[in-house]
């Protein structure tokens, strides 16, 4: 009875409460408020960039919960937020 009871681990890297992240093969899904944001092929590191910079400008995370996410310093996610702000 105690192995029906057993959830599966959740497949979802939480990032806050409103965005996480969802590897699916070689594929990163960013999601926020339950809505794909971005996807891309995992190891992509301009679209990697760009899922920091979006999640922070669109406020769907903190930049530190974004550095953690994805294994950076925070002064990583502010930079690539100011590149994107300068339309690079």
């Amino acid at each position: 009875m105690a192995d029906l009871l057993e959830l599966a681990p959740d497949p979802r890297l939480h990032i806050s409460e409103h965005a996480w992240i969802r590897d699916e093969g070689d594929l990163r899904v960013i999601v926020t408020h339950s809505i794909p944001l971005l996807q891309y092929r995992r190891g992509d590191a301009v679209m990697e960039r760009l899922a920091m910079a979006e999640l922070a400008e669109t406020g769907a995370a903190r930049v530190h919960e974004i550095a953690k996410a994805f294994d950076v310093h925070r002064t990583t996610v502010t930079r690539c937020c100011k590149l994107l702000r300068e339309g690079g």
